[in-house]
């Protein structure tokens, strides 16, 4: 009996061991799902999370890019404001000293052709003097032609008569001296 037992118990531990293998198959599996469910829920929280701390740092990579590229937008523009200053200036004192000497040559200029024309006007001045002199002397003489020219037409019948007068008075004072 004890060996007819034996397959019976030997088959009923089978099958407990077959039962309890599926059982535990069973819970294995269910705790594999809820393990799943969990780690997959757990993922999803874990990749959110992530992703929101991701873009956190995104933003905050990118706000401080913002700030140095706009800390090295101001430093730029000063160094190009600083630049074109200095090259303003630059050009400003080239230009001051390009028109200090235009200014000298000018005045250089300005003092030769003023002693030109000072030579022109006193050459002028000594030519016309020359001219009216020699004019005058022309209007003179012909002036002092004129009036001799008149005083001897109208000195001539004067004289003429004067002539005649005195003739005929000797005449008379010849006539008075005979008688």
């Amino acid at each position: 009996m004890r060996r007819k037992r034996r397959p019976s118990l030997n088959n009923l531990t089978e099958k407990m061991v077959e039962q309890s293998g599926h059982q535990l198959r069973e819970r294995a599996g269910e705790v594999s799902a809820e393990f799943t469910a969990e780690l997959d829920h757990s993922s999803r929280n874990f990749v959110g999370h992530t992703q929101n701390q991701m873009k956190e740092v995104v933003r905050e990579s990118f706000d401080r890019a913002r700030e140095l590229f706009a800390e090295a937008a101001d430093t730029t523009t000063a160094a190009f404001m600083d630049e074109v200053q200095r090259h303003a200036r630059q050009e400003l004192d080239g230009f001051a000293e390009a028109v200090s000497h235009t200014a000298a040559e000018s005045n250089w200029q300005f003092a030769a052709s003023r002693e030109e024309l000072a030579k022109q006007l006193t050459a002028e001045q000594e030519s016309f003097l020359q001219r009216f002199q020699a004019g005058m002397a022309t209007a003179l003489d012909n002036g002092v032609r004129e009036a001799q020219e008149k005083i001897n037409n109208g000195f001539m019948p004067l004289w003429e008569s004067w002539k005649t007068m005195t003739e005929q008075q000797q005449q008379e004072l010849r006539g008075s001296l005979q008688s």
